[in-house]
């Protein structure tokens, strides 16, 4: 699913409420809040034990899995998210623009 304007779509991959799981919905609100408060975004959180068929939909084999779409361009980024200059990174985000002063 890719979006053709500025929002961000973000899906977020999880297996049940394993601590990696729960670790990654935590440290993805947590960077929504921080660093795209000023960025339109939607998350939507798919529990693959619940819903095996998303998973295969989507081609996630590992989790958490998160998949951001924003303009033309999706990435994958795999982990519980912890590692917040990643996420930025790959989110196409610098984090010096959202420091506080």
């Amino acid at each position: 699913m890719i979006t053709t304007d500025s929002r961000y779509i973000l899906r977020l991959f999880v297996a049940g409420d394993e601590l990696n799981s729960r670790l990654a919905r935590q440290n993805l609100e947590e960077i929504c809040h921080t660093y795209l408060q000023q960025q339109s975004y939607e998350i939507k959180v798919f529990d693959i034990l619940e819903d095996i068929q998303v998973a295969f939909d989507n081609g996630i084999i590992i989790t958490p899995m998160l998949i951001a779409s924003f303009g033309q361009i999706e990435v994958k980024i795999m982990g519980n998210l912890n590692d917040t200059d990643k996420v930025l990174t790959a989110l196409n985000l610098n984090k010096k623009e959202h420091a506080d002063d």
